[in-house]
């Protein structure tokens, strides 16, 4: 049996506060009308997303699109499945930088929305994701990036003399495992 704790566990209910059941301001002002642009779902489409969260990209989906959502924190998993009670709709607790629980070639899109950049080993989570994502399939990443989001080591700044607002980043590119708080 695998360990499936994640610093995750603790803040989900923060974490659910903050996505709401639509997304936060990230989510719906920038990530879902951008995938709008480049992912149009239709029914019997089939959609595997990594790193789901509490499943705000799957509540976002028509009914008729089969979506599994995928998550190593059961906290997580457990508020995706009470937000999202369609039927087409599953979650799953699973390691998914290991052999996820779906079938190989079977998916129209296997997704991740900010979640790569919490795994140790993202490369195996998009292996997975390969395996799951039909021939002619798409795979979408969205990731921050690095300069403007690394927990603890990045910070605003205002240069009073020059007025200018400024991203200071400490440990850029650098190897560095942040526990998440709430």
């Amino acid at each position: 049996m695998q360990n499936n704790k994640t610093s995750w566990g603790k803040v989900a209910p923060w974490y659910n506060k903050l996505v709401g059941s639509t997304g936060h301001y990230y989510h719906e002002k920038v990530i879902f009308p951008n995938l709008k642009k480049i992912y149009q779902p239709k029914n019997n489409d089939k959609v595997v997303d990594v790193g789901c969260g509490q499943g705000v990209y799957g509540r976002l989906l028509p009914s008729g699109v089969e979506y599994t959502g995928i998550d190593l924190s059961k906290e997580l998993i457990g508020e995706a499945k009470k937000l999202d009670r369609t039927k087409s709709h599953s979650y799953f607790v699973a390691d998914v930088t290991r052999a996820i629980p779906v079938a190989s070639y079977s998916y129209d899109l296997a997704i991740s929305i900010l979640a790569l950049q919490n795994m140790k080993d993202a490369a195996a989570a998009i292996k997975e994701m390969a395996r799951a994502v039909k021939v002619g399939g798409k795979i979408i990443l969205v990731l921050n990036h690095p300069a403007f989001r690394i927990p603890r080591q990045s910070s605003w700044g205002i240069d009073e003399k020059n007025k200018l607002e400024y991203r200071r980043i400490n440990r850029y590119l650098s190897p560095l495992e942040i526990p998440i708080n709430a």
